[in-house]
């Protein structure tokens, strides 16, 4: 797995965070979704423990694919996020 598809799914994790107001540090929970666990798991986990000021959380589930084609891991987060006023409206755009 090349460096960009192991930060891919964190970088945006990231930008949603920042829309709702927080950041990896309130991720309380994390879903690692891999297509090989043997190939990718020890990976991830590395660039987890450079992104993430305290580790979450996680489990890991291997699938045979996910959509689009071509991924091979994919992120499920669940953050303790400050409250706020007003609505967050998050851009799809990417």
């Amino acid at each position: 797995m090349s460096r960009d598809r192991e930060t891919k799914p964190f970088r945006y994790l990231t930008r949603v965070l920042a829309l709702a107001g927080a950041g990896l540090e309130h991720v309380v929970s994390l879903t690692k979704f891999l297509t090989d666990v043997e190939r990718d798991n020890a990976i991830v986990t590395t660039v987890m423990r450079e992104l993430f000021p305290a580790m979450p959380t996680s489990t890991t589930v291997e699938v045979s694919r996910l959509v689009p084609r071509g991924l091979h891991f994919e992120v499920n987060a669940i953050a303790a996020v400050p409250a706020r006023s007003g609505p967050v409206v998050l851009d799809q755009s990417g």
